[in-house]
């Protein structure tokens, strides 16, 4: 479940587009230590547009907590980046991914993500904060009404099937 070799991604990278790079690996392959090594303690994510059912991640902790109950859910998770601009602290991206859940719904979803990177006191750089907007709420939708129908409690919905 990897970022796909078909990306386009300078031949030269930056430490902190290699810090998001290695934020999207960790995600795109449910790998739990590295998705948490990849932010800071601080770490927030915001899913846009914003709505009610899509409330801010306000820590590290809640990010590994949302992931951990949706990635296993996943039989394959591939992501493709299109582009990608940065600047000091600063990584944008237009993306892509392609899924298949654990129970055989297909997923294809694009997005904007920008990443705030900050240099660490070891000389590191991680994620600090992430704000992902979805082009496409139709398809965000269908993959939640898959998950509250098909894999999670029907009647919790999108944040109480996930435990939110």
């Amino acid at each position: 479940m990897p970022i796909s070799p078909s990306s386009v991604l300078p031949a030269t990278r930056s430490a902190q587009l290699q810090a998001t790079l290695a934020w999207i690996e960790a995600v795109s392959s449910a790998d739990f230590a590295a998705m948490q090594d990849a932010v800071t303690e601080d770490y927030t994510q915001e899913l846009l547009p914003a709505d009610s059912q899509h409330p801010p991640w306000p820590s590290r902790a809640a990010y590994l907590e949302f992931y951990s109950k949706l990635l296993p859910n996943f039989a394959s998770f591939v992501t493709t980046i299109h582009e990608v601009k940065e600047c000091k602290g600063l990584v944008l991206m237009d993306a892509s991914s392609v899924a298949d859940t654990i129970t055989g719904f297909h997923y294809e979803m694009a997005y904007d993500l920008t990443f705030t990177v900050a240099q660490q006191t070891d000389g590191s750089y991680k994620v600090t904060s992430l704000k992902e907007h979805f082009r496409d709420t139709a398809a965000r939708d269908a993959l939640e009404k898959h998950f509250i129908l098909q894999v999670q409690a029907p009647q919790a919905g999108w944040a109480g099937a996930f435990g939110n």
